[in-house]
């Protein structure tokens, strides 16, 4: 791991924002091909797609929102040595700081609590987005409706994210891992993570939009089988990198740290 506390800060930040940046670029870019296919299957195909894609860029925009909060509020108490008020925030809202938390407790060489922080962040980062996915397999007509009245793009845009919705678990288990990556100073599983997608994604659909019979529908749920591999990918990387960077720690090693 770089030691982030020595060398130009400069190069400190442009190592671990590149990585990042590249990730958001994957992210966005798979919505410009699912855009891409589907423009070729006429207008209201194109702005159902595009409608509801703009509830899913406001489902993630809130979680960022969220989790810039949570990483601030979390910086002010440990800095005013407030530990009561920076456990308060660190459990009401662990999956949106798990960054800083193992980024701490990996810091401190509590290693245990880095693999708690990790687990518990992925359950309560599953249960949002599952409760996201339920929403919008029940709401996804009056969500998209924000966006467009047309019929057709209507339709178009609620089949869409009723099915890109079961994405959301698995996106939210992507999401934990790459906080997990930051926390640990090695962003760069997280960019092979998003990468992976690349092929997983993209060379599916080149082959399914070849078929004259090519239904829209068919690269949703490419893109559900796609992120779904991805989050195994990504548990698989932070598997590797705790078996690299930190021993086992036992049971007395645990009950001896105390609570943040």
């Amino acid at each position: 791991m770089k030691d982030l506390t020595d060398g130009p800060i400069a190069k400190n930040i442009l190592q671990m924002a590149l990585p990042i940046a590249a990730g958001m670029f994957f992210q966005t870019l798979y919505f410009l091909i699912d855009l891409y296919f589907v423009a070729g299957l006429g207008d209201a195909a194109l702005a159902g797609v595009g409608a509801a894609g703009n509830v899913m860029f406001i489902v993630l925009a809130l979680t960022q929102v969220l989790g810039v909060g949570t990483v601030a509020l979390i910086s002010h108490a440990v800095g005013r040595k407030d530990r009561a008020d920076a456990g308060l925030v660190f459990n009401q809202s662990l999956a949106f700081a798990t960054a800083p938390i193992v980024g701490q407790n990996y810091g401190a060489r509590k290693f245990a609590r880095v693999r708690e922080s990790f687990i518990r962040a992925v359950l309560i980062g599953s249960g949002i987005m599952l409760a996201l996915t339920i929403f919008c397999r029940w709401g996804a007509a009056w969500a998209v409706g924000a966006f467009t009245v047309q019929p057709a793009a209507l339709a178009v845009g609620t089949q869409y994210l009723q099915v890109i919705s079961w994405n959301f678990v698995a996106t939210g288990i992507v999401f934990t891992c790459s906080a997990v990556f930051q926390g640990l100073g090695n962003t760069v599983p997280a960019v092979l993570s998003s990468a992976s997608r690349l092929i997983t994604f993209v060379v599916p659909s080149l082959w399914l939009a070849e078929s004259p019979n090519f239904q829209p529908v068919e690269l949703w749920y490419v893109s559900v089988a796609s992120v779904t591999l991805q989050a195994l990918l990504s548990l698989w990387l932070v598997r590797r990198e705790f078996r690299n960077r930190m021993p086992l720690a036992t049971t007395n090693d645990l009950s001896a740290q105390p609570s943040l």
